[in-house]
């Protein structure tokens, strides 16, 4: 048990975070604690319990080539993104940033991670072009202003003397991210 947890809490927080970059208001995932060992035995570790209940439609297509075989559907984009961080250790840390609240503090951290990892904020807004230098300026200021995000701002104390003339919700901070996430990772796959 005290090796298989920790890969599953690892696993679990690369899906939660893949899965909320494109749908924000997904529910994690949990490990229920249970599970079968190579000899057969059953290990079940207590835990609190959680029941909860959902509900959904589903439907499915084929797509079919005009000789008439199915066409293969492409994977999802956040299995290829649960893919790709267990061989890139930037991607897995912005996913497991993701799996958590996505305050602004780890909002904030994952554009750090992603500029760094592209070469600056001049590579996002002039040469990458993913952001513009409007949209960045909104988003540090909501981040860190307190005029703007209150206690759940980066700062304590105003950064800018004068108002900010655009700002974001904690909800277009999120959206904000998971597109620069989705164009992040879809270049780091371009460029492996």
């Amino acid at each position: 048990m005290n090796r298989v947890y920790p890969t599953v809490q690892l696993l679990l927080g690369w899906i939660n975070g893949a899965a909320k970059v494109e749908i924000p208001d997904f529910h994690d995932v949990t490990y229920a604690g249970r599970y079968t060992t190579a000899n057969g035995d059953q290990v079940i570790q207590p835990a609190a319990a959680v029941l909860r209940l959902r509900v959904g439609v589903t439907a499915s297509a084929e797509v079919r080539g005009p000789d008439g075989a199915v066409k293969p559907s492409p994977q999802p984009p956040a299995v290829t993104r649960v893919a790709l961080a267990a061989s890139n250790d930037q991607v897995a840390k912005v996913l497991t940033l993701m799996a958590g609240d996505r305050n602004w503090d780890d909002l904030w951290k994952v554009y750090e991670t992603i500029r760094k990892a592209v070469g600056g904020t001049n590579a996002l807004v002039n040469q990458l072009q993913w952001i513009t230098e409007g949209d960045k300026k909104a988003f540090r200021e909501s981040a860190n202003n307190p005029d703007v995000s209150g206690d759940d701002a980066r700062h304590a104390i105003p950064t800018s003397p004068t108002p900010p003339t655009r700002t974001m919700t904690i909800d277009e901070g999120r959206a904000f991210i998971n597109d620069l996430i989705a164009k992040w990772t879809d270049w780091v796959i371009a460029n492996s």
